[in-house]
């Protein structure tokens, strides 16, 4: 389940575009709010997320961001180690999506459609 902060101007995000915040190669939303994506400590909801987003495993993402930073280009989104962190780091952080398990109760942040 995609999450994002309340005052994000969408209500539906794309596969694509979701793939594009979690890899930092799109940065702002519409409205100029800059986006910060925060993503679940190594477990079976990120592998998960992997595949269904970005169609790759959990390791091909890991030596992705490995290059990025060797290089010089980049740095991975923020982790965070449990879906309630997720939570409360989206809730409390303007611009923020993250993704936490599709049982957990999402209050206090805007739950999105994936497309």
């Amino acid at each position: 389940m995609i999450v994002a902060h309340p005052d994000v101007p969408v209500s539906s995000i794309d596969v694509d575009t979701a793939s594009k915040i979690f890899l930092q190669k799109e940065r702002r939303w519409s409205d100029g709010t800059t986006i910060h994506p925060v993503t679940l400590a190594v477990s079976e909801v990120r592998e998960e997320f992997s595949q269904a987003v970005h169609n790759r495993s959990e390791l091909d993402l890991r030596k992705h961001w490995q290059r990025q930073i060797f290089t010089g280009r980049g740095s991975p989104p923020l982790e965070r180690p449990s879906d309630a962190a997720v939570l409360e780091y989206v809730r409390t952080t303007p611009g923020a999506i993250g993704y936490i398990s599709s049982g957990t109760r999402a209050s206090g942040v805007k739950v999105l459609q994936l497309r």
